[in-house]
């Protein structure tokens, strides 16, 4: 291919307007030699992405649409706010335990797991499996996934 020719450039100004109404001129005895911008280390997903996610795998699973988020202050809805804005895990719509998270939170809000006798680890970062009495499959294709949930010992 033939070489391709760009439009010659506009060369930079020699000084540029000021940025305040009152410039200084003289050098800084004190320059900024670098840059450090804050990393972005985690991406927080749109509530909504989170909401349609959740919401779509509990249609598709009882074959009827749901409407239990409309109701601000519903157990489900408290499930969904903790999901979307305290869950340390913050989990995006394309984990595959997400959903799962969300259900198993729901049952403390449904059940006022606040005032059960045993919450260990309830609503903290980790896995929902390390929940007192959220039992998972471990070593298996499984792994990860919630089995059983015994929950006699912790409910007043």
């Amino acid at each position: 291919l033939p070489p391709t020719t760009l439009p010659p450039t506009t060369p930079f100004p020699a000084t540029l307007p000021p940025t305040t109404s009152h410039p200084n001129t003289s050098p800084s005895t004190n320059p900024t030699t670098t840059l450090n911008p804050t990393p972005i280390t985690e991406i927080t997903p749109r509530p909504e992405a989170i909401r349609y996610k959740i919401q779509s795998d509990i249609e598709k699973t009882l074959g009827k649409n749901v409407s239990f988020f409309d109701d601000k202050d519903s157990p489900q809805s408290e499930a969904l706010g903790w999901i979307i804005n305290n869950d340390t895990m913050k989990l995006s719509p394309e984990n595959e335990t997400l959903t799962q998270r969300y259900l198993v939170a729901s049952i403390w809000f449904n059940m006022k797991g606040s005032e059960w006798n045993r919450k260990d680890n309830w609503l903290n970062g980790d896995s929902e499996c390390t929940w007192y009495g959220i039992n998972c499959f471990a070593g298996t294709s499984r792994k990860g996934k919630v089995k059983g949930i015994e929950l006699h010992n912790c409910i007043k």
